[in-house]
């Protein structure tokens, strides 16, 4: 079995796990799970939102900065925590965008 037929069962698997401890044990809704997939999605793309714009932030600064005489590398653009912290970033904006939509229906 390939690596990437290795992750798909992997992935399967704790997917198949946990809509059984949802569903069982924590008594959720399946009528519910599409739009929980959906709002995930939704958090992702905001995720690769930040990241765009980080990552284009962090060029300009270092255009700006070589223009100066200063030389920074644009290797800072591709370490993958500011991947991370994008999509933590990507997350708390999804959600504050749908707790202050839930404020204003109740």
């Amino acid at each position: 079995m390939s690596r990437p037929q290795i992750m798909l069962v992997v992935l399967v698997t704790s997917s198949l796990l946990a809509v059984a401890l949802g569903a069982g044990v924590l008594r959720l809704r399946l009528a519910r799970l599409s739009s929980a997939a959906t709002y995930a999605v939704e958090i992702v793309g905001f995720g690769l939102g930040f990241y765009a714009l980080n990552t284009a932030i962090i060029v300009t600064a270092t255009l700006v900065a070589r223009s100066l005489a200063t030389f920074l590398s644009l290797y800072l653009s591709d370490d993958v925590v500011l991947l991370l912290l994008s999509l933590v970033q990507g997350v708390v904006f999804a959600v504050w965008r749908r707790s202050a939509r839930d404020a204003e229906r109740a």
